[in-house]
């Protein structure tokens, strides 16, 4: 039922909520996992680690954008891709990291708060759509010449 009340949350943009609900459901999934009888009941609910820490820390970075705190938010957003790298480190599949869609939506809100905090949004848009290019992330790269394009526009 968490799960459930915290993306009407996250849809309600009741970032504050969505950060408390995440919290606490990482807190039951480490409980699981360091009392546990079993290595099969430690690890049942590891899978849903990233996902979970990728809404917590996005709420946590929205939270910080509302009040203008945009390296605030960036430096939750780079904690929360640390503790994804930890959890794939732990579950031994470190190699599917960089792929991870997870991983993927957090470095989109790095991006955006580039834009956001950015005196010349267009001269971040065109570094980071180099850094997409360089990364062969050519999705993301499409998204950012698009919205450089927008820019150039208005």
């Amino acid at each position: 039922m968490y799960y459930q009340r915290y993306l009407s949350f996250f849809v309600l943009d009741e970032f504050d909520a969505v950060a408390r609900d995440t919290k606490r459901n990482l807190q039951v999934m480490s409980f699981c996992r360091q009392y546990a009888a079993t290595e099969a009941d430690r690890n049942a609910m590891e899978g849903f680690r990233p996902y979970l820490l990728m809404m917590h820390y996005r709420a946590i970075a929205a939270v910080a954008v509302e009040r203008g705190e945009f390296k605030e938010a960036e430096q939750a957003v780079r904690k929360g891709l640390r503790r994804i790298r930890q959890a794939y480190h732990r579950a031994g599949s470190l190699a599917d990291f960089g792929s991870a869609d997870e991983v993927k939506v957090l470095r989109r809100v790095l991006d955006a708060l580039a834009v956001a905090s950015a005196k010349d949004p267009c001269v971040s848009l065109e570094q980071q759509l180099r850094s997409a290019i360089a990364c062969e992330d050519y999705e993301h790269a499409a998204f950012l010449r698009d919205e450089l394009a927008k820019l150039r526009l208005a």
